[in-house]
C-alpha cells in the first residue's frame, strides 16, 4: 500500500522497524532520522498527489523550449549560432542539461537583451554608421544617425543592437535647461 518515496505532509524515506529490522507497517520519515510512523498513522493523512496543472505547465514549457531550439528560424526557432551564444551549448546539450524552466529563463533574459528600446545604439542593415533609437513602436523604430543627424524608419529585424545605450532623457533635460537661459 505505501512505498519508499510516497509523499504526504511528510516524505517516507525507508521501511523500518523499531528494532532496526524491516517491518511492513512501520515507515521512516525523511529528514527525521529517529522518527518512524505506523501505517495506521499514514492512513489518517491525505496522500500527496502532484497537480495535473503543474504537470501540464511543465509539459507546455518543455515543448516551447524544444520548438525554439529545434525548429529553423523560418518556423519560429532560433539559429544554431544564437543557441550557442545563449546557452554555450548545442541544442542537444541544452535539452540534456537544462530543465524547461531554466531554458525558458535563459531565453527570456536573452530576448530582453535583444528588445529594441529608445536610446539603444543600433546598426541599420542597409546604412553606414551607428544610429540611436528615438522612437519605438511594436516592430518599427525611428533612428537618428549619430554622425550625420539623418533620420530613418526601419523594422526591428533590420536593426542590430551594439550593446550601447544613450540616456535621451538626460540629453533633453540638458536642452530644457539651456532654453531657460
Amino acid at each position: 500500500m505505501y512505498k519508499v518515496g510516497d509523499k504526504f505532509i511528510i516524505e517516507i524515506e525507508e521501511s523500518c522497524g523499531a528494532d532496526g529490522f524491516s517491518q511492513s507497517n512501520v515507515w521512516g520519515v525523511k529528514g527525521f532520522s529517529p522518527l518512524a510512523v505506523r501505517e495506521e498513522t499514514l492512513n489518517l493523512l491525505e496522500k500527496y498527489v502532484p497537480s495535473d496543472a503543474g504537470y501540464e505547465k511543465g509539459l507546455s514549457d518543455a515543448w516551447k523550449v524544444a520548438k525554439k531550439i529545434c525548429l529553423n528560424p523560418d518556423d519560429g526557432g532560433i539559429d544554431f549560432e544564437t543557441i550557442e551564444k545563449i546557452f554555450g551549448a548545442t541544442p542537444y546539450a541544452v535539452m540534456k542539461s537544462n530543465t524547461p524552466q531554466e531554458a525558458i529563463d535563459k531565453l527570456k533574459a536573452w530576448e530582453e537583451k535583444q528588445e529594441i528600446k529608445v536610446g539603444d545604439v543600433v546598426r541599420v542593415d542597409d546604412l553606414v554608421g551607428d544610429f540611436v533609437v528615438t522612437w519605438n513602436k511594436e516592430k518599427t523604430a525611428h533612428c537618428m544617425s549619430l554622425s550625420t543627424g539623418a533620420f530613418c524608419v526601419r523594422n526591428h529585424e533590420k536593426l542590430a543592437k551594439t550593446g550601447k545605450h544613450i540616456d535621451l532623457t538626460e540629453i533633453f533635460k540638458g536642452l530644457e535647461g539651456e532654453d531657460a537661459n
